[in-house]
């Protein structure tokens, strides 16, 4: 079974917290998905990197517990943004925008 893990992300999220999270639902569940909702407050490519690094440094574990991850956004705009970034970028397990 996946479990659902629902977290509040914009450029004010306390990264720690948001990694403890992360680990927390990776070593606890034997499947996860996670889902970002980014509605509320802006979301810049200076946040989506550090969020990047927390899976990078912890590769092995996502890519054996990790189902998917999704964004949910609102703004047009910051949807271009993050959608440019993930292009860019080299993801462990597949990351939907919604």
């Amino acid at each position: 079974m996946i479990q659902d893990v629902y977290m509040k992300v914009n450029d004010n999220s306390n990264i720690d917290e948001v990694k403890n999270k992360i680990l927390d639902s990776l070593n606890t569940y034997k499947r996860s998905r996670f889902i970002f909702d980014a509605t509320e407050g802006s979301v810049s490519i200076a946040s989506m990197k550090k969020l990047k690094v927390v899976f990078d440094e912890n590769k092995e574990l996502v890519e054996k517990k990790l189902e998917e991850t999704c964004i949910v956004l609102s703004s047009g705009i910051t949807k271009k943004i993050v959608s440019f970034f993930i292009g860019s970028v080299k993801t462990i397990r597949p990351v939907k925008i919604l």
